[in-house]
C-alpha cells in the first residue's frame, strides 16, 4: 500500500508491520469506515475486535 500510495508512506516515518495493532490501525485510516465505527473499534483495549472488523471487511468484498 505504501508503495502504490507514497504520500501515506511519508505520514509514518517508522513502520511496523510486524505489530497488529499499528497495522491495524493504518487500515483504519485509509478505508471507508464511519468515525463512530472507528473510534468504537480504536476505544478497545486490544486490537483483537478491530482485526476482526477488518478481515471480515476483506472477506465480504472478495
Amino acid at each position: 500500500m505504501f508503495n502504490k500510495h507514497p504520500d501515506l508512506k511519508k505520514l509514518h516515518y517508522q513502520h511496523e508491520f510486524n505489530n497488529l495493532s499499528w497495522l491495524c490501525q493504518r487500515w483504519l485510516e485509509i478505508l471507508p469506515v464511519p468515525a463512530q465505527e472507528k473510534q468504537i473499534l480504536l476505544n478497545h483495549p486490544d486490537c483483537l475486535h478491530a482485526c476482526d472488523y477488518l478481515m471480515s471487511m476483506i472477506q465480504t468484498h472478495h
